[in-house]
């Protein structure tokens, strides 16, 4: 990458930034996005730092405005840089600690959250993967309703996993849910009404009273061992 190219004054050009592109790189916009990725992961392009003006990058590599375009345009959807209106486009400063969960103040126990990573390499992986996704499934993956009760496919994929423990279920009789909290919604509201008892484990899951309270149920822990609910506390 060429980094030593300077201005008119003779100071260094902040946005000299010129990506080394493999003759068989596949679509040159990718191939730029790409070359960025590995650039930020090196640690040769640092957050905050300001890339050049895409006609400027065009001229330089000899190609159209539009790959250049496109480049950058895949580089935002990717999370690696941030555009600002009549200032240009930088390089997104990556918190050294995402959404401060490890910063010594209070952990909210009620969510079920990864913990926070610093690994430029990992997040670049993960935007990778996620692109990946897209371009088998097309836009209508983020833009579209899905199949109600989940793609065949993924009721396949269901019942494989379930498979061991319900040896006789079938894709048909499986359905995806959104999440565990659409799902507990979903069973509470068929077997439950207002005012109703409903028995759970001494420590609960937290959604599941936050969704007891909003359906008017009174919630009432029982003693589990390591087989599940232990029958004499239930009689109790």
């Amino acid at each position: 990458m060429d980094r030593e190219k300077t201005d008119p004054s003779g100071n260094p050009d902040k946005g000299a930034w010129t990506p080394d592109l493999p003759r068989d790189a596949g679509p040159l916009y990718l191939a730029i996005a790409d070359a960025l990725a590995r650039d930020i992961a090196a640690g040769t392009l640092a957050g905050g730092e300001r890339l050049p003006p895409q006609r400027q990058l065009a001229a330089r590599l000899g190609i159209d405005f539009t790959t250049v375009s496109r480049a950058y345009t895949e580089a935002r959807r990717r999370g690696l840089v941030d555009g600002r209106v009549g200032r240009g486009t930088y390089v997104r400063t990556r918190r050294s600690d995402p959404g401060g969960r490890n910063g010594g103040g209070p952990v909210d126990m009620s969510m079920n959250n990864p913990p926070g990573f610093d690994d430029t390499t990992l997040t670049d992986r993960m935007a990778g993967t996620l692109a990946e996704v897209l371009q088998e499934t097309g836009s209508d993956l983020l833009l579209r309703y899905q199949e109600p009760g989940g793609a065949p496919s993924d009721r396949a994929m269901g019942c494989a996993w379930l498979m061991p423990r319900l040896p006789h279920l079938t894709p048909d009789t499986v359905l995806i849910c959104p999440g565990a909290q659409g799902a507990l919604l979903a069973l509470v509201s068929l077997f439950a009404r207002p005012g109703d008892l409903v028995c759970a484990e001494a420590f609960a899951y937290p959604g599941f009273r936050a969704l007891a309270a909003h359906l008017g149920l009174a919630v009432t822990g029982i003693a589990m061992d390591d087989e599940g609910m232990i029958p004499d506390a239930f009689e109790a």
